[in-house]
């Protein structure tokens, strides 16, 4: 939103009028008739800002100057926050005893086996993680 009239620019191109064409969600579709969602949208796309989601429900904007990332929806049922907090972590170590791992710890490391991979880190967690993220990538058909 720092530039925010090159977003304008973008949105409307060289007449007022001009349909977007930024989205293909708004192709055709006038400022007038927008949501604030969707204008929003098509705001931090014009500025240059990574984007992901859709643009009339919920969509998040990265913002590499402020490294921020800024999550924007008109009904908070779409949008659901998960940090690596406690809870996070408790819900991999959840999932990697259900698959059966183990672990083995040695000084400031922990060592993760599961279904024949391995993986350290500085946490039972973290191990756990990395394990797991190894087995999928073992298992996935290419």
């Amino acid at each position: 939103m720092r530039n925010l009239g090159k977003g304008w620019t973008a949105m409307l191109g060289d007449k007022p009028d001009k349909p977007s064409s930024i989205n293909p969600g708004t192709a055709g579709r006038s400022i007038d008739a927008m949501n604030e969602l969707e204008l929003m949208y098509q705001i931090c796309l014009g500025d240059g800002l990574e984007l992901v989601g859709d643009p009339t429900q919920a969509f998040a904007a990265y913002d590499p100057t402020a490294k921020k990332l800024r999550v924007y929806s008109m009904n908070d049922a779409y949008v659901h926050m998960a940090t690596l907090g406690s809870a996070s972590k408790l819900a991999v170590l959840e999932s990697a005893q259900g698959e059966g791992a183990s672990f083995m710890a040695c000084g400031d490391e922990v060592v993760c086996a599961l279904k024949g991979v391995t993986a350290k880190g500085r946490t039972y967690a973290e191990a756990a993680l990395r394990a797991i993220a190894k087995h999928q990538l073992a298992i996935k058909p290419e």
